[in-house]
Formats: structure tokens, sequence, C-alpha cells
């Protein structure tokens, strides 16, 4: 069975604690195993023990708990840490890449331990890294407005382009 929990339910006797849970408009026992908590998605198994439901097998499909605030809002992501996080990842990748290139390629220089190799794609995602947080302002283009000769612009369509490499 597939439901949300509405109402769970803790029973001190002695020094065990006994749990049920309201999924719908109906009570299961779950006994020693604390079922979630409220608004948490769960598949259950169910077993009629009389005049009482029971569940187990409990398996949690989403969290429904509040955010940290209690305000019951969706909790708040820390944007800025993703995204340097994601940034870090970049970097890594990149200075890995390299890396690699590097090998294949035969360079002179490329480390030759395995410790020597950690410490270059350390040292290359670092500076990527710093790079993607601090990038350099591209140098200013004064814009100059270039009298329209239609030979020219037929003979050279990309005329204007640069290669940025």
């Amino acid at each position: 069975m597939k439901g949300t929990i509405a109402y769970v339910k803790e029973t001190v006797k002695g020094k065990n604690t006994y749990y049920s849970m309201k999924v719908g408009d109906v009570w299961y026992g779950t006994g020693k195993e604390n079922p979630g908590a409220k608004g948490d998605v769960i598949e259950f198994d169910t077993e009629a023990n009389g005049e009482y439901m029971n569940a187990g097998n409990i398996k949690k499909v989403s969290s429904g708990a509040p955010a940290a605030s209690g305000s019951g809002t969706s909790a708040q992501t820390d944007w800025p840490a993703k995204d340097r996080s994601i940034s870090w990842q970049a970097a890594r990748n990149s200075a890995n890449a390299l890396l690699a290139v590097g090998a294949s390629a035969g360079y002179q220089d490329f480390p030759d331990t395995f410790s020597k190799l950690v410490a270059k794609s350390d040292e290359l995602t670092l500076k990527f890294f710093t790079s993607s947080q601090n990038p350099p302002s591209p140098p200013a283009k004064v814009a100059q407005k270039k009298p329209s000769n239609k030979e020219d612009d037929e003979e050279e369509p990309f005329h204007d382009d640069e290669i940025p490499f």
C-alpha cells in the first residue's frame, strides 16, 4: 500500500516506545518501528489483527518534513554555495581533461608519479576555480562604424570575426 502519513502517535510503555500512524482515514499500528513524520509518502504492507490494522516493511518514498525554519515552506537553498560547488567540479573536470590531453600527447614535463599527478590536478583545479570566481574583465572595444561597401561584404562576409584561439 502507498500513502501519506497524516499523523504519528508515540506511546511509551515502560522502556519501550510503540508507534501508530494514520494514513488516509485508517490507523495502523507499527509496533516499535517509527513510521516516519507527518507528510512523508510511504509504502507499506498491511495485516489485519482482529479489529486493528498493522503496518510493516515501511519504506519512505518521499519526505514531507517542513523546512528548518518551521514556516512550512520548502527549505531555502544556499545557491551561492551550490554555485561554488559546481564551479569547483567543473574546474576539477577541466584540470583532469587537460592532464589527460597532456598524457596522450606525450608532454615532456608530464608528472611521472601518481602523487605528482594528483598534486598537478589539485594545482590546476585551484587555478581554474579561482579564475572562474574572479574572471578577468574583457578589454573594452571601441566601436567604429565602417563605411559599407556591398562588394567587400559579399566577398568577405565574416571579415570582422575574431577567432578566440
